[in-house]
């Protein structure tokens, strides 16, 4: 509990932080399009944040400001926690999306240090993933993924003590957050099919992804299915074939040291794992590291245009590679400690950031 407690000190520094240096606004956190964008322009047109402020404020209202409404719906619930707690007060939704997101850094934070400290680790190596660039950068743009993390890791914690109905249940709203937990429910559920425990592994399976799948037909029939939709979601055959739609050599440097490479590198190591140690109990942890690097080495190539994107989705590994080496290779945590702790010094070296 108490590296918790660190954990949302720091990040509670860092948002006053934020919001000092911009005038105590909490809109800044949304980063929305300027009023007065010049057509055609490309850059400044704001972050995804801010289809997550239009939903918290109006859910069911129009969806002018959002660039693909089925796509943005499709990650409900973090919106609709917001709106929730706003009490349908819209002055409310800004400081709550802020808020939301700083409960969300504690509950990771807490999750994580518990599923370290028992795998005989240092429970302060959760602070490497709070800490760490992708993190920080969902946080200051009221973004979906300390929500979907928190409740991925919980899982992961009430699936390791046999509480199945409370681990599908936690992975099912993380997917509606955003679908990154979808690798947590496959890579416990193919741990716990090799493992024998078959039954476990199917009913975790439908329990988990059933919600999702339902929500996602639903909005399917209210919005429809456009063409850009299609090609966002549309995992690729190339391993990172996307590279080559970064637009400059400093974003791809940026990829390539902290998300690229450390997904060839675990995600080998753990496959030589898993393969050594199929049925080993915490086998998931290896599934994890391998499913996490497969995402990002398959992720369709509209994702690949901004790097912010490809940072956050390498928080699954993050994650995945703290905890598997310390069930597997220990001696790997101060690769990973020094690789991922201070990358989060990047943001503010960006303008407006911070």
């Amino acid at each position: 509990m108490l590296v918790a407690v660190v954990a949302a000190t720091l990040m509670t520094a860092f948002l006053l932080r934020v919001l000092s240096t911009h005038a105590w606004d909490p809109m800044a956190f949304v980063l929305r399009t300027p009023p007065d964008l010049p057509a055609g322009q490309t850059w400044g047109v704001g972050y995804d944040g801010r289809f997550a402020f239009a939903i918290a404020a109006n859910p069911w209202g129009s969806t002018a400001d959002l660039d693909q409404p089925e796509l943005r719906y499709q990650r409900i619930l973090y919106p609709l926690a917001v709106k929730v707690l706003s009490l349908g007060n819209p002055k409310i939704v800004p400081w709550m999306l802020v808020a939301v997101n700083l409960g969300a850094s504690f509950v990771a934070a807490a999750a994580l240090a518990y599923l370290l400290a028992r795998r005989g680790v240092s429970p302060w190596l959760a602070l490497v993933l709070i800490l760490s660039l992708g993190f920080l950068l969902a946080l200051r743009m009221d973004l979906l993924e300390p929500m979907a993390l928190a409740l991925s890791l919980w899982a992961w914690y009430a699936l390791e003590n046999r509480r199945l109905a409370l681990g599908a249940v936690l992975l099912a709203l993380g997917a509606l957050a955003k679908e990154i937990a979808i690798v947590f429910t496959l890579s416990w559920v193919l741990a716990a099919w090799f493992g024998g425990r078959r039954r476990a592994a199917l009913g975790v399976l439908v329990a988990a992804v059933l919600p999702f799948a339902a929500w996602l037909l639903a909005v399917r029939a209210w919005f429809g299915s456009s063409a850009e939709m299609l090609a966002k979601t549309h995992l690729g055959w190339v391993p990172f074939a996307g590279l080559r739609f970064l637009a400059d050599s400093v974003s791809r440097g940026v990829v390539m040291i902290w998300v690229i490479a450390p997904a060839i590198l675990f995600g080998y190591l753990a496959a030589r794992d898993l393969v050594r140690g199929l049925r080993e109990p915490r086998s998931a942890d290896a599934w994890l590291v391998i499913g996490s690097a497969s995402l990002i080495s398959l992720l369709p190539q509209p994702s690949w245009v901004d790097p912010l994107a490809i940072i956050r989705f390498g928080l699954g590994l993050v994650a995945g590679v703290l905890l598997w080496s310390a069930t597997y290779r220990p001696r790997l945590l101060p690769l990973a400690t020094g690789l991922w702790a201070l990358s989060g010094l990047l943001l503010f070296v960006i303008p407006r950031m911070v």
